[in-house]
């Protein structure tokens, strides 16, 4: 089980969230991805975390997560959370994001021919033990895109 303490933040909704994409992004990390941006804001929709993993010489792991952070254990289907047309933005406009990448990663660390992009999924839990808040991952769906 992984999980992220920290206790910086206020008991609030919006803290709760925050907390949870900073767990997310440390687990992606520790993962071997990179952090390419986070909280991008585009027309009708925001991407919580954009991160990338080199395979090889000339091929891109792209990931755009969606983080849900709840304050207790949570079950959820994809119907829930009003998934389906954020997901739909996503699939619509996930192209730009990775020409974005793309062209970064040619730039910094030499070309890359061929990418592959998935829209994932992470359901975090957020708990208290005295004055420190933990965070776990409850569910973490892969390429959810697929399951539209």
């Amino acid at each position: 089980m992984h999980t992220y303490k920290q206790s910086k933040y206020q008991n609030t909704t919006q803290n709760i969230g925050t907390g949870g994409e900073i767990f997310m992004s440390e687990f992606i990390k520790n993962k071997g991805y990179l952090i390419y941006k986070t909280n991008i804001r585009k027309i009708g929709f925001e991407i919580d975390i954009a991160a990338y993993k080199r395979i090889g010489d000339d091929f891109l792991d792209i990931r755009l997560i969606e983080v849900k952070t709840r304050s207790s254990p949570y079950k959820v289907s994809l119907s829930d959370l009003g998934l389906y047309k954020k997901v739909s933005l996503y699939i619509r406009n996930k192209g730009i994001i990775a020409r974005d990448i793309v062209e970064l990663v040619n730039k910094t660390q030499g070309v890359v021919c061929k990418y592959k992009i998935s829209i994932d999924l992470s359901i975090v839990t957020s708990f208290t033990r005295g004055k420190v808040k933990s965070f776990v991952i409850s569910k973490y769906y892969k390429d959810i895109n697929l399951l539209m």
